[in-house]
């Protein structure tokens, strides 16, 4: 394992278990003091992207509040809940839940109580520490089972060649969950064994208020427990002969992400992982260049945009002035950026823009010399030239239209007229 990679990894009392990105998975036998302890693992180039924590590593309880949404639910109500029903002391854990709506109008769930000093452990351990998913196996087993068979109301089991899981789920919310292991040297498919396990998890699943002549039972269990009086005539119920390892069926699991309304993920909060913490280590490079090169490409373009309005700028004020040289003291309206941005639009060259301005405006200057009028509106773009205003007769009217028209070379077209008293109202355009 000297490839870089993402990795998951499964722990349970007496061994760990890390599958590769190939797939492959190898099982090491551990011996650590007690669970507030991480058992080690030989340092490789591996990032570990989700770990399974054993579920008999974490205290488990179930809890009810009259609240009216979940949402108003948080670790400091629950800790009081555990101090109240457990005994225990709140800061002495890191707790992990989840609840949902019940039928008497409040909201019920399950949580679990992580030991500080194991989280203190996880959050130094250089190889445990930057997993963005610290899961709970007997949590994602049993919802994995739920999710197949889509049913409510129902007790299940997964069991593994070492012991089995067991939880029962009732209108959206897990009333219990526990985890039977069985001795290092037993055969899960001995008939002694199966029916010791049997008594057990039937005590445990009415404890948690499963009735077996009303719920359904659903899970995978060994052969020699499907004729036990708790499983036999469950057609749901998945017999094996040949169960997997606990750790192989754990890192078989589909891959966790946040979307899965089951997913139950430790790591939450102020204790989430950062966003990278998923990135496999061998692109953090890349992406640090390409995030450069996109901060060295958006500056170049403001460099550029900024010349470019400081030019059209340049212009405008050209125009400006052009038109005063030529119209002076008259009140006009001269869009000239507008004039400029058309012809950019259009694959116009703005130099070329900024000259047919000054050029209509020098021609409407040598007219108005001759001609005057009182001016109230003049509008030039590429397409056309459009000017309004007032005379004292039609006949300065068509003194002012032939001498453009013998000016600019080509027809000009009186489009309004309006007469009132001695004065003539009048717009015209040409293009």
């Amino acid at each position: 394992m000297t490839e870089s990679s993402l990795a998951s990894l499964s722990w349970c009392p007496a061994s760990i278990a890390i599958r590769d990105f190939h797939g492959q998975i190898n099982i090491m036998p551990v011996t650590i003091d007690d669970d507030t302890h991480l058992p080690h693992i030989e340092q490789t180039t591996q990032t570990l992207s989700c770990i399974y924590l054993p579920l008999e590593n974490l205290l488990v309880r179930t809890f009810n509040f009259p609240l009216k949404h979940p949402r108003f639910l948080d670790a400091n109500m629950l800790a009081q809940e555990l101090a109240d029903s457990a005994g225990i002391e709140p800061d002495d854990w890191w707790l992990t839940w989840h609840a949902n709506s019940n039928h008497d109008g409040g909201i019920s769930g399950i949580v679990f109580a992580l030991p500080k000093p194991l989280k203190h452990a996880i959050q130094q351990d250089p190889m445990w520490q930057h997993a963005p998913f610290l899961l709970i196996d007997g949590w994602e087993r049993l919802n994995h089972c739920l999710d197949q068979h889509d049913v409510d109301n129902t007790a299940i089991i997964d069991a593994d060649s070492q012991g089995l899981f067991l939880g029962y789920y009732k209108q959206g919310v897990w009333l219990g969950m526990r985890r039977l292991n069985i001795a290092t040297d037993a055969d899960i498919n001995d008939p002694n064994i199966c029916e010791q396990l049997c008594h057990e998890v039937n005590l445990s699943l009415q404890a948690m208020g499963f009735d077996a002549e009303q719920h359904n039972l659903i899970g995978r269990i060994p052969s020699a427990m499907k004729n036990m009086p708790l499983c036999q005539g469950r057609e749901q119920l998945q017999v094996e002969e040949h169960l997997g390892q606990r750790h192989i069926i754990n890192l078989n699991l589909p891959l966790p992400h946040k979307n899965n309304l089951h997913t139950l993920n430790i790591r939450h909060g102020k204790w989430a992982a950062k966003n990278h913490g998923s990135i496999p280590k061998v692109w953090w490079r890349s992406i640090g260049l390409a995030i450069m090169a996109s901060i060295v490409w958006l500056s170049i373009l403001s460099i550029e945009n900024y010349q470019l309005r400081q030019q059209l700028d340049a212009m405008n004020n050209e125009i400006i002035q052009a038109f005063h040289r030529g119209l002076p003291q008259q009140t006009v309206i001269i869009d000239a950026m507008a004039q400029l941005r058309q012809a950019t639009h259009t694959g116009d060259d703005a130099s070329n823009s900024s000259q047919h301005v000054t050029t209509q405006l020098n021609i409407i200057s040598a007219v108005f010399k001759k001609h005057p009028w009182h001016m109230q509106e003049l509008r030039i773009n590429n397409n056309e030239v459009v000017i309004s205003g007032q005379v004292n007769s039609l006949d300065a009217l068509n003194d002012i239209s032939n001498a453009l028209q013998e000016k600019l070379g080509q027809k000009v077209k009186i489009t309004d007229t309006d007469l009132k008293g001695n004065e003539v109202t009048f717009r015209m355009r040409w293009s």
